[in-house]
């Protein structure tokens, strides 16, 4: 039988509902982890993609956000960061507006970037660590990360 820790169950409970009111929707849900490989077989890089699930009655919201993440060709790395992260936005449409945003988890807007283009950096390392939220605008349509600095 496996324990529990209350305490790590109880922190990840309320940074759920951080979420959740911060971006102002009903779930969160983790899209996917992505491992790379150096050529000795060690894992140099993790990447853990949380995508906004939208408020609506169709109960597609996850595929929505999926599939907006692959057909515009996301990535957001590494995560955990250190140091710079990366978004980079492989099948950008030449007339598509992009605006990228990171908050704290109280909300706090610490980047703000509304002009945008398919490489884009923020340095990471003058914040202290902790989770942190990017905000993707592509056109009208979004698209959530939780970040992790360490």
């Amino acid at each position: 039988m496996r324990k529990i820790n209350f305490n790590n169950f109880l922190i990840q409970v309320i940074q759920l509902i951080l979420i959740c009111l911060l971006f102002n929707t009903d779930l969160v849900a983790q899209g996917g982890i992505e491992y790379e490989y150096d050529a000795a077989g060690n894992r140099i890089r993790r990447s853990i993609e949380v995508l906004r699930i939208a408020s609506d009655t169709s109960g597609n919201g996850v595929e929505q956000a999926n599939h907006l993440s692959k057909e515009m060709g996301v990535s957001v790395y590494p995560n955990p960061v250190q140091n710079t992260l990366s978004i980079t936005i492989s099948n950008l449409p030449n007339d598509e507006v992009v605006a990228i945003y990171l908050y704290d988890i109280t909300g706090k807007s610490i980047y703000t970037n509304e002009n945008a283009s398919q490489i884009n950096s923020i340095d990471f390392s003058i914040l202290r660590p902790g989770l942190y939220h990017v905000k993707i605008l592509i056109g009208s349509r979004e698209l959530y990360y939780k970040i992790m600095k360490s």
